[in-house]
């Protein structure tokens, strides 16, 4: 995410390291520093490169705060937070999430409650409407033998 009509976006994660960008990071263990680092690693480029790695916020909107507040000219983050701060957003990756629990216990009231939620159509529209999510396999069930 950016300042709409920045000059200093970020298209790749290589531009990360271009040495004028500001970088708004997200602190370690939370899954979009585990997947900037991994593809940091990847790539070859070493954090100590990146002008702001060191800047450690908890939260999307901290990062789209930083960025809005001129703190940062960048920082990875969901297009939902970017979206409530009036910033430019570049998708890089796009995240599946899974729920997982015990098939013998599907039938039980909490989950027979929580999967009618996941399949009803105003949660649905309610995913839809953050921006940047799609709700399109929300629901589903898939069994896994084992």
């Amino acid at each position: 995410m950016h300042v709409k009509g920045s000059s200093k976006r970020v298209l790749d994660i290589a531009d990360l390291a271009s040495g004028d960008v500001r970088f708004a990071n997200r602190n370690p263990g939370s899954g979009t520093r585990v997947w900037l680092d991994a593809r940091l690693k990847a790539m070859g480029i070493l954090p100590e490169s990146i002008k702001g790695y060191d800047t450690e916020l908890r939260t999307h909107s901290e990062v789209a705060l930083a960025v809005s507040s001129g703190r940062a000219d960048t920082g990875l983050g969901i297009r939902a937070a970017a979206d409530r701060f009036g910033l430019a957003f570049t998708p890089l990756f796009t995240e599946r999430y899974d729920l997982v629990f015990d098939a013998a216990r599907a039938d039980e009231e909490p989950f027979a409650r929580l999967r009618d939620r996941l399949d009803s159509r105003a949660f649905h529209a309610e995913v839809d409407g953050l921006g940047g999510y799609d709700a399109d396999h929300t629901g589903d069930g898939i069994r896994i033998a084992g």
